[in-house]
């Protein structure tokens, strides 16, 4: 429990620390501004580990008379199902998925529950996948009228039909942290196969992880789509994606990014072999918004 802890400590500093960290200027060596990104969020976290029972910050007031749990998930454990954990979970809990593949009813299609969450696979996503089997979506995370952190480190969503992640919030602050995932061969029919970012007060942070082989045969954005919300990408890599332009106007574009709207951020990343087969962009499209 305490490794896990101290794991879920830096995944989440990363995530607070983003904007902050991208208004400094620009370093070309990659290795040593990746290190100091990671210096400097764990930094940030600290006074959060000695005053908070919880990962999370201070706003989840549920957190104060709640002792963390880890709640195990695997063929041999308590909870079968990540839908399982998520169900018997309170927040500022950790959901541990443990090496395998996940596929079926209760590990795809999945709601985030009111609740703050980190999910994390100490095997790390070479040895744990999400498996959607080729339809369906892995997790969707909305605006429920209360906070929606959510932090997933160490996974592969793969072959996803519905796309790997929604995140939708217009009213009320919905947030998804990525770290050290693989999203793999995902489609989507409209936008957004890799993660889907809808309404502005949707918001991704995405961290040392692949974003890659995915295809939209759709309106655009294959690996990341923004809509008005926010996106953050740190260290990462987004290749080899395809936006298919099905006869629609405007569609087809963006293979790794498309934003409309959005406010994106990326730094220290690497975007290669996008291609798309319609309006323009074959790596990033934006319209409106800011990009940089």
């Amino acid at each position: 429990l305490e490794e896990i802890r101290l794991r879920s400590v830096q995944f989440v500093a990363r995530a607070s620390r983003a904007r902050e960290l991208l208004r400094v200027p620009h370093v070309h060596h990659r290795s040593r501004r990746r290190v100091e990104l990671h210096e400097d969020a764990a930094k940030h976290l600290a006074p959060h580990v000695e005053n908070e029972r919880g990962v999370f910050p201070s706003r989840d007031t549920q957190l104060a008379d709640h002792v963390r749990v880890a709640l195990q998930v695997g063929a041999d454990q308590t909870y079968k199902t990540v839908k399982a954990a998520f169900d018997a979970a309170q927040s500022g809990d950790t959901v541990v998925l443990g090496a395998g593949t996940y596929s079926g009813t209760g590990n795809k299609n999945l709601t985030m529950p009111a609740k703050n969450l980190l999910i994390v696979a100490p095997e790390g996503p070479d040895k744990v996948a999400i498996d959607c089997v080729g339809t369906g979506r892995f997790l969707q995370v909305s605006d429920t009228g209360k906070l929606g952190q959510l932090v997933v480190s160490g996974i592969t969503v793969k072959n996803c039909g519905a796309g790997a992640f929604r995140v939708v919030s217009t009213s009320a602050p919905a947030e998804l942290t990525l770290h050290n995932v693989k999203l793999l061969d995902n489609t989507n029919g409209d936008h957004g196969a890799g993660v889907h970012v809808a309404g502005a007060q949707a918001s991704v942070h995405l961290i040392a992880s692949l974003v890659k082989g995915n295809q939209l045969n759709g309106f655009g954005g294959a690996g990341l789509y923004v809509d008005k919300g926010s996106l953050t990408v740190l260290g990462s890599t987004i290749s080899d994606n395809k936006a298919i332009y099905n006869g629609t106007a405007n569609a087809g574009r963006g293979a790794g990014i498309l934003s409309l709207g959005g406010k994106v951020a990326v730094r220290d990343t690497l975007l290669t072999a996008n291609v798309d087969q319609g309006y323009s962009g074959h790596a990033c499209a934006a319209t409106g918004g800011t990009f940089e």
